[in-house]
């Protein structure tokens, strides 16, 4: 029998859950220790009891302000496993995992001189496996199982790193690229590429701010299948948005680095790093939610100039530089594509200026009742009411503008709007209207424009 405990869910039914007793148990830490702590009589005896405690994605499980929670959990087994009144009945046997767990070996610095100055630097440092070995409280040399592709090195130039040797490697079928650009035309490259290639696709961003943002944006310009995922959302919620991204073949998922880790979403085709990651370890994670399971997957970085030496920092430290190609772009769409994305995004901004009024006043409107103090909405009614209106004239001016610009198909600059040069045959669906990301992304495949992206490239350096 298999329990899973989570927060955000019935407390009452995972309560009847324990009361089976289970063998196995898959929870979070937060949900379980709260069932520890209330004495649930299948958790009570857990140090004599428990022969096996698997930790995923151990590295981040004990970053200093994530999940306090396992803390007081291990720092109890660990109590239990010294006091010699307790009769254990088995032997505990403890496993850790994540893509990012170093290995723990250093590089030699090649001077001697640098060798004398980090001498006791290198003494004292411990690599992040030793150091959640005396977290847990393991003793002994661990038996470290490290998954590697079959004949790695031969491809592979070796890169020497100061600080310790690449350990986390990237699934072998993922294509990396990259376009530099600036940070107001992050979008329009993301709108560009939705529109131009299907297949699911999950998009990071580093803030729930840039998120709600980009994800307004996404709706307003009318993409199928779209969800969000962040941090602040509740678990029923998260749960229903992640099962529409799995339903549809063709979802797009923004969200921020809580999907980062932990979810095996079937044929993820594209991954989109909006925002660039800060640590390295991050950016594993993140491209590592497609090519599972040895199929293809294509990632995709838009770095703007604040972003460079962050990024270039992360494909050094993973010894990639030589393996990401610059995404070819089609530029014969983007003044088209600049058109909608723009229009969209203004609208985005009106219509963030008149939530954002009503939930001022809403607030101001809550509290004041709650202290019982009377506000007088009256006097600037006469001015609220002009301001209203202008914004909403506004609103109903872009969002007409914009589904002239929907209407229109999404075809290159001199391109004939008349004619369709295309078998309506083989498209899905014909006898149903045809949007623009169907009718141009039936025939078009990312991998195939990143081969012929990097042959024209070649052509140029020969010439």
């Amino acid at each position: 029998r298999i329990a899973t405990i989570v927060g955000g869910m019935s407390l009452a039914k995972q309560e009847r859950v324990l009361r089976q007793n289970p063998h196995v148990i898959v929870a979070t830490p937060g949900r379980f220790w709260s069932l520890v702590r209330q004495g649930e009589d299948h958790l009570s005896d857990l140090a004599a009891s428990l022969r096996f405690l698997v930790i995923d994605e151990a590295d981040r499980m004990f970053d200093r302000g994530h999940f306090p929670e396992l803390k007081p959990f291990v720092d109890m087994l660990c109590r239990d496993k010294g006091d010699t009144t307790r009769i254990r009945k088995k032997k505990r046997q403890t496993f850790l995992f994540s893509a990012t767990l170093m290995s723990g070996k250093h590089v030699s610095c090649s001077s001697k001189k640098r060798k004398r100055k980090k001498k006791q630097q290198h003494q004292s440092l411990q690599s992040p496996l030793l150091g959640l070995m005396e977290k847990i409280g393991l003793r002994g040399k661990p038996a470290i199982c490290k998954v590697e592709r079959k004949n790695e090195n031969i491809d592979e130039p070796e890169h020497e790193l100061d600080s310790a040797v690449k350990s986390v490697q990237l699934p072998q079928r993922l294509k990396l690229t990259e376009i530099m650009c600036t940070d107001r035309d992050k979008t329009y490259y993301l709108y560009y590429f939705l529109t131009q290639y299907k297949g699911r696709c999950l998009v990071f961003v580093n803030t729930i701010a840039v998120l709600r943002r980009v994800s307004a944006i996404l709706q307003h310009l009318q993409i199928q299948g779209l969800s969000t995922l962040h941090a602040n959302m509740q678990q029923r919620q998260r749960l229903k948005h992640l099962d529409r991204f799995r339903s549809n073949e063709n979802g797009v998922l923004v969200a921020t680095d809580v999907a980062a880790r932990g979810l095996d979403i079937p044929e993820v085709k594209f991954v989109i790093h909006y925002g660039i990651p800060q640590t390295s370890e991050t950016y594993v994670h993140r491209s590592g939610r497609t090519a599972r399971a040895s199929k293809e997957g294509l990632s995709l970085s838009l770095v703007s100039p604040r972003e460079v030496n962050q990024f270039n920092l992360i494909k050094k430290t993973l010894g990639i530089d030589s393996k990401i190609s610059t995404f070819p772009v089609d530029t014969a769409y983007m003044p088209l594509t600049k058109d909608r994305v723009l229009v969209a995004s203004q609208l985005q901004q009106v219509m963030h200026r008149v939530n954002s009024k009503k939930a001022d006043k809403n607030w101001l409107a809550e509290n004041a009742e709650k202290a019982e103090i009377e506000v007088d909405f009256l006097s600037n009614r006469e001015q609220e009411t002009y301001i209203s209106d202008k914004l909403q004239k506004e609103i109903n001016r872009l969002s007409k503008r914009l589904k002239l610009l929907l209407s229109k198909r999404l075809v290159p600059v001199g391109a004939s709007r008349k004619f369709v040069t295309v078998n309506l045959d083989l498209l899905p669906n014909a006898d149903k209207v045809v949007t623009a990301r169907d009718f141009f992304t039936n025939s078009r495949n990312a991998h195939d424009d990143l081969k012929k992206g990097k042959k024209k490239s070649r052509k140029r350096q020969r010439r």
